[in-house]
Parts: structure tokens; C-alpha cells; sequence
């Protein structure tokens, strides 16, 4: 996981403790006077459903008196009562806390107006935030426990006792999870092993167990003899992960963390790869206690769903995905990402209703990105209500001359990917044969992105200049 950076989840770990404190307005989008924001960017991976989310917000220059009520928020799908509950922050620097509410859905900052705010530019108001994806609804949960450190220098975090919740009565559910101590692994010794075996837990190459006294020198655990070690070490972080068997339901996960040695590591908690919390333990002696937001449990689809495949064809992405049975189901979302982490929407698929008659869907990314292209597959049904059904990965190696531009047609940015040292220089032209926009390009160059919102509606071309041949592609401005 590429974000957030490690200074940003020191934020995020407070945010989460924020408690709701009233309901945000909906903004009009009509011209106003507000201040020259920089940036407003989220503070947490954009798939989370955590009660509370996080975005920092930056001016091009110092300003005050600025509150709450600058802001708005624009929500979509099923979300309800979301709210903006906390600013912190002085000069050119903020922090918003964004209660989420219930539901899920798609949630965005706005900045709307300028209200007692001192050292105000003209500007084009809404100024509008990045959308965090909200998802409180999982389906056959899956629980994940990953470490993150973007030094990879080889530091770990202790996990242990892991449990899950039900946060309507606050009782464990003892059989949601199997070896939740992790004391039970095929030839069990003294000391620590990396990937073992016989737990009934998914270890990746970075994650293994550790007894008290071995080695390994983990904090002494007093929950049986043995914890897990999350290892972040050449550009891999460890992780486990267990499917969990709940009843529909709410509920909660709780662990226990410490760390080894070293620089501070956080520990994020993910529910079907959705973004649940972070710790970051403060000590390498006591395990200290994490307890994640609440999520819901459901047993029952609306759409029964049996695969889902990515394969790379000469005319891009071959996506499939086949239904043995749909209720009120509107429609599927394919997401894109280079990262596994940042997605944005790629094609909208219509269902099928409802129907007991198995159904096949396919679709093709026509313009997929240079390397790793992850694939991410949702159900939306008529009521709004999205669950995340799967995420697959090709990977393209463009061949030289290979140009991909997305998203074609746009409303505002364009990104365009290339091979490295082929290109020099990129240009819009107008149909009429007038350069719009150019920027030269350096040799390790491999993508170029523009945002294009303020040209008219209407048909352009991307050109791109080499030494040895030119390049050039219509793209649909709405």
C-alpha cells in the first residue's frame, strides 16, 4: 500500500477518535468569492469504512477565521447523515474531520464559501475535495491485518489475541475466527518462522509467528506462548488474513499490537481490502489495544456472484464476470487503479433486474496502463446500496509506440501513458489545427496528465512528438 504516508496515519489515528458533533450543509454551486486552496486531499486510503475520514486542506496562502461552515459536503448512493464534525489547523494548513453517517456510498469536501474568512482571493467556487468511496456492508468478510512502513527497513510490529466483536451487545463471537491466538502451527518450537503452516491463517512472504524468548526478540506476549510478526523489508509489508464466519450482524475487530524495534509502524486493518483503521504501537514492551469501527455483516447477496476474471488481450483487458441469480440490481462498477490502492470509475455495466437465469458479463479496457492494471468489480442495486465483489490484476507491457489515453471520452483530467524514451513533446490541437496546450517531455517520462475542464465541449487530438515518428488520438471533451 503506496498512502497514506506515515505522517499522514499519525493524523488518521486521531481523526478516528473524533465524535459526531452536527450535520453539514449541502453546498449551491453557484459562483462565490473563497480563498485559493492548494489542495484538498484525503488523509486515508480512499476505500475506508471508518466512522470518521480525514482531509487536509491547504491554502496558497495564510488565512483566518476560517470554520466549518466554509465547507460542504457532497454525498452520493445511500449514504445519510454524514457530517463535518472537527477543523484544526492555523495559517495556510487545515485538517476536516468528516463524520461518515450510515450507509454506503461516495463522499466528498467541498470548500463553498469565504463567511468571515480573512485574506480572501476571487476565485470559481465550489472548490472540490478527492471522493472517498465509504463501504460499511461486506459480504463474506474478509479480515486483513497488514503492516505499513515506507522505509522498509526491515522493522516489525507484534500482533496477538484477535477478536471480533458484536458491537450490539459487546460480547466476543467465539467461532468467528479459528487460532485467533495464533498459538496452533505445524512444528510448533521455540523460536519464530516465517509463512508456517497449520494455522488457518494466510501469512504473505513478510509475516510468520514468533514464541517468547526465541530469537526474533518479540515483546513478550501474555495471551499463550506466541504472536505474529508483520515484517516490512524490500518493498513488501507483511500481512495475515482470515475469511471470518459471522451471522448478518454488526460488528467490530479487536487486537493487540506492540512493536519490535525501530521506527514507529502502523498496522492497518482492512475488511475485504476496505480501509477499517490503523494503529501506530507506541511501545516495544506492552501490547497496546486497537478496536476498529463498526461494520455489518450480510449472508445473503443480492447478486449471487461466481467469478470474476482479468485477462490481457491484444485489444486490451478482457473483463468476465458471470450471476447465478440477481434481485434488484442495477448496475456493476468496474474500477481502475495502478496502485491497488487509488481506483477510479472506468465503465458502468447495466444488470440484469431481477432473474433466477445464470448471467454472463464481459467488457474490455480498451486503453490499459503501462505495468500492473487492478481491476475492481461492485454491484450498485436500485436503492443505491454498493458491494464490492472482486479486485483482479493484469499487467501490460506497452510496447514502444504503445500510447494509452484515459479517461476518453473526459469532463476534466486526462491522463495520458507512453513508453519511456520514445516521446518528446505533447500537444492539444483543436480540429482546426490550433495548439492548445504543449509540454516537452524527458526520456524517463512515462505518463503526462492534464486537466482540460475549462476547454469546450467538443472533439481534440493528443499529439505526441518523437525523434523517429508522431503519434496522435481523438479525444471527446463533455
Amino acid at each position: 500500500m503506496k498512502k497514506p504516508i506515515l505522517s499522514l496515519l499519525l493524523i488518521v489515528s486521531f481523526i478516528l477518535l473524533t465524535p459526531i458533533e452536527n450535520q453539514a450543509k449541502l453546498a449551491k454551486t453557484n459562483t462565490l468569492k473563497v480563498p485559493a486552496v492548494t489542495t484538498i486531499k484525503r488523509l486515508q486510503p480512499e476505500h475506508s469504512g471508518t466512522g470518521t475520514v480525514g482531509y487536509s486542506v491547504t491554502f496558497a496562502e495564510s488565512v483566518t477565521n476560517l470554520s466549518i461552515a466554509n465547507f460542504t459536503l457532497t454525498t452520493s448512493g445511500g449514504i445519510s447523515n454524514a457530517s463535518i464534525t472537527n477543523l484544526t489547523g492555523s495559517g495556510s494548513n487545515y485538517v476536516v474531520t468528516v463524520a461518515t453517517g450510515t450507509g454506503n456510498g461516495n463522499i466528498r469536501l467541498n470548500l463553498g464559501n469565504t463567511n468571515g474568512i480573512a485574506q480572501p482571493h476571487n476565485v470559481t467556487a465550489p472548490i472540490t475535495g478527492e471522493t472517498y468511496l465509504i463501504t460499511k456492508n461486506f459480504v463474506n468478510p474478509v479480515l486483513r491485518i497488514q503492516a505499513e512502513n515506507p522505509l522498509y527497513d526491515a522493522n516489525s510490529t507484534m500482533i496477538d489475541a484477535v477478536e471480533v466483536i458484536n458491537a450490539d451487545n459487546n460480547t466476543i463471537v467465539n467461532d468467528a475466527l479459528i487460532n485467533a491466538s495464533f498459538e496452533n502451527y505445524d512444528g510448533k518450537t521455540n523460536s519464530f518462522e516465517y509463512t508456517p503452516t497449520g494455522t488457518n491463517w494466510t501469512f504473505n512472504g513478510r509475516a510468520g509467528v514468533a514464541e517468547n524468548g526465541s530469537g526474533f526478540n518479540p515483546a513478550i506476549t501474555t495471551d499463550g506462548t506466541t504472536a505474529v510478526f508483520l515484517q516490512s523489508f524490500d518493498g513488501v509489508n507483511g500481512l495475515v488474513a482470515q475469511t471470518l464466519t459471522l451471522a448478518s450482524g454488526n460488528y467490530k475487530i479487536r487486537f493487540k499490537a506492540a512493536r519490535r524495534s525501530g521506527n514507529p509502524q502502523a498496522v492497518n486493518l482492512f475488511i475485504n481490502d476496505v480501509f477499517m483503521g490503523v494503529i501506530i504501537p507506541s511501545s516495544d514492551v506492552a501490547y497496546e489495544l486497537f478496536t476498529s469501527d463498526v461494520f455489518n455483516a450480510e449472508t445473503v447477496l443480492s447478486v449471487q456472484f461466481d467469478a470474476f476474471t482479468a485477462k490481457a488481450e491484444a485489444r486490451g483487458a478482457k473483463l468476465t464476470w458471470s450471476t447465478s441469480s440477481e434481485k434488484q440490481n442495477s448496475h456493476f462498477l468496474i474500477e481502475r487503479s495502478n496502485n491497488g490502492i487509488d481506483f477510479t470509475t472506468l465503465q458502468k455495466v447495466q444488470g440484469s433486474g431481477t432473474t433466477d437465469e445464470t448471467k454472463f458479463y464481459t467488457t474490455y479496457d480498451l486503453q490499459p496502463l503501462n505495468g500492473i492494471n487492478y481491476y475492481r468489480l461492485s454491484q450498485v442495486d436500485l436503492d443505491g446500496k454498493l458491494t464490492l465483489l472482486a479486485t483482479k490484476s493484469v499487467n501490460f507491457n506497452l510496447s514502444a509506440n504503445s500510447v494509452s489515453i484515459f479517461p476518453n471520452p473526459t469532463t476534466d483530467l486526462l491522463k495520458v501513458n507512453f513508453a519511456a524514451n520514445y516521446y518528446t513533446q505533447l500537444q492539444i490541437v483543436s480540429l482546426d489545427g490550433k495548439s492548445l496546450h504543449q509540454a516537452n517531455l524527458g526520456a524517463a517520462d512515462t505518463n503526462y496528465e492534464l486537466n482540460i475542464q475549462a476547454y469546450a465541449k467538443g472533439t481534440y487530438l493528443v499529439v505526441l512528438k518523437g525523434n523517429k515518428e508522431q503519434y496522435s488520438h481523438k479525444i471527446i471533451k463533455r
